[in-house]
């Protein structure tokens, strides 16, 4: 059963048999997305969530991506919410 997200909307679920059910997978994508819009040092979080969307990914799986992406301290995201920064531990993943 889908739940009210935060903006109104119905939220999502992963979806069933997806190739980013697993949040560490979404996270993977996430970030190799991530590093090719990589603008400035930082990545416009519209343009990520547009790709990723792009790519038949819901958007439960791009939020629990994201999470796990922060949890792991791979990235960080601007107060605003508008941008995503590498860590250096992120970063390291691309050099």
């Amino acid at each position: 059963m889908a739940t009210e997200g935060s903006r109104g909307t119905k939220a999502s679920a992963a979806k069933p048999g997806s190739k980013y059910a697993l949040p560490a997978h979404a996270a993977d994508r996430l970030l190799e997305i991530a590093n090719t819009l990589t603008e400035y040092g930082w990545v416009d979080i519209d343009k990520l969530n547009t790709f990723f969307l792009g790519e038949g990914a819901s958007p439960a799986e791009y939020r629990a991506g994201i999470a796990k992406l922060v949890a792991d301290g791979l990235v960080t995201i601007h107060p605003s919410g508008a941008r995503l920064y590498f860590t250096d531990q992120g970063a390291q993943r691309f050099a």
